[in-house]
């Protein structure tokens, strides 16, 4: 937004809504969790992978992202999460984050970061009106 705001373009658009957001595992749906609530409700995870997933997005903020620059999402995920189901939806959050596929090539601090940025201050999906900015 920085970057646009100094290019002088003008853009509009709107936060998307979390709640009810759902997931596909297995050919079943699932309510995606989006908070602690929903966390414990979900049957996307089970009891393990809930608690497990809960104990890392508790300190998800204070990560330092620069710290892991260097290694792969796909590494991150693998050292920091033990459940199966807990890496499923890692890597899928890190496609989500950052419109990537690849967790090999992903570099894990881009990933964190980008997923800080959503968690912090929300994404902002953009329409930007050609003849405004002409």
């Amino acid at each position: 937004m920085k970057v646009l705001q100094e290019l002088g373009i003008k853009v509009r658009g709107r936060a998307p809504q979390y709640g009810g957001a759902l997931a596909i595992k297995d050919g079943q749906i699932h309510r995606l969790p989006s908070g602690a609530v929903s966390l414990m409700r979900t049957s996307l995870l089970s009891m393990r992978g809930k608690l497990e997933l809960g104990r890392l997005l508790s300190g998800f903020m204070k990560i330092k992202s620069n710290d892991y620059n260097y290694i792969s999402w796909q590494e991150w995920v693998e050292t920091h999460a033990a459940q199966d189901d807990v890496r499923e939806l890692l890597l899928a959050l890190g496609r989500l984050w950052t419109y990537a596929g690849d967790a090999e090539l992903q570099s894990a601090g881009a990933v964190l970061h980008q997923g800080q940025l959503g968690l912090e201050a929300n994404v902002l999906y953009l329409w930007i009106n050609q003849l405004e900015n002409a």
